[in-house]
């Protein structure tokens, strides 16, 4: 009935494929676990090679990205209902599994998210950046992700019909990292496919370093900037993602953002490599850096 998929990249899975494995024993449905890992360097393949008896292990040679190597567990899946999953979380529920079946039963044509948790304190000054983007933003309820539930869509754990990701499948010109989750949410939005959040989270277990979180918020917008060039849903997109929304809305004072970024924006990477953290700051700093892109690619938004 389900099949576990678990993208790999440069991550130690041991823990996490050994507690799903324990738990589809306890299910009373079929269930398997497929792992496919994205060329990643070799100390993780040995350690990851091991499932190869006991899970669908498949080594990939050339890095893909994570909107193909999504799309490519359809062809090795058997059930009609996929469970995806990040390699670096971590799972403490026992009724894991279980909880998400009783969903897919409530909810046969839908959408599941189960949600995301952080570390309740800070074991890291040089991953506090993370640590407060997550438990600000994406470390939310049920309750809270029910009001919005494309908004708090997220591919770290989630469950997916197969006959809905035959149809609706990850944006493969999406290359670099940084909202596939969010233009596959759009999708699913204009296909009118129930998005249903569960309490059944997954903590995060691994924060990037201050300097590689920023580094990848900034890919993330270059990112957004290459798929506004190409989409047909333009205005459409605008409206749904915030920070172009809200890039849309701050529009009359473009010319002070703009200036104000130019000046302030070493002084608060520096910050932030200090760990002087402040959301808001973060806040700023994207939608500069936004502006900017979009004067490079030369893209107007309206």
């Amino acid at each position: 009935m389900i099949s576990i998929c678990i993208p790999i990249y440069n991550f130690n899975v041991t823990i996490l494929v050994e507690k799903l494995l324990k738990q589809t024993k306890k299910v009373d449905v079929e269930a398997e676990v497929i792992l496919i890992d994205d060329a990643s360097k070799l100390e993780f393949r040995k350690v990851n090679s091991k499932f190869k008896k006991k899970c669908t292990y498949i080594q990939l040679e050339k890095n893909i990205g994570r909107s193909r190597i999504r799309n490519l567990f359809l062809t090795y899946v058997n059930h009609s209902y996929l469970l995806f999953l990040d390699c670096d979380g971590i799972i403490n529920d026992s009724n894991f599994l279980n909880n998400y079946l009783e969903a897919i039963n409530k909810n046969p044509e839908a959408v599941i998210c189960g949600g995301r948790v952080y570390p309740k304190n800070l074991t890291s000054k040089d991953e506090k950046l993370a640590w407060v983007y997550g438990t600000k933003r994406e470390s939310k309820p049920a309750s809270i992700r029910k009001i919005s539930p494309q908004k708090y869509f997220m591919t770290n754990n989630f469950v997916i019909p197969r006959r809905v990701f035959e149809t609706i499948k990850f944006d493969e010109n999406i290359t670099k990292y940084g909202y596939e989750d969010t233009i596959f949410g759009f999708e699913l939005k204009k296909y009118n496919i129930p998005i249903i959040h569960i309490e059944n989270t997954v903590f995060n277990g691994h924060l990037e370093k201050n300097a590689e979180f920023l580094r990848k918020e900034k890919e993330g917008i270059e990112n957004l900037i290459n798929i506004l060039k190409t989409t047909s849903n333009k205005e459409e997109l605008i409206n749904e993602i915030k920070l172009l929304s809200t890039f849309k809305v701050l529009k009359p004072l473009n010319f002070i953002f703009k200036i104000s970024f130019f000046l302030f924006k070493n002084t608060i990477q520096y910050l932030f490599n200090k760990s002087i953290i402040n959301i808001y700051l973060l806040d700023f700093y994207r939608l500069g850096y936004l502006a900017n892109q979009l004067k490079k690619s030369n893209i107007s938004i309206e």
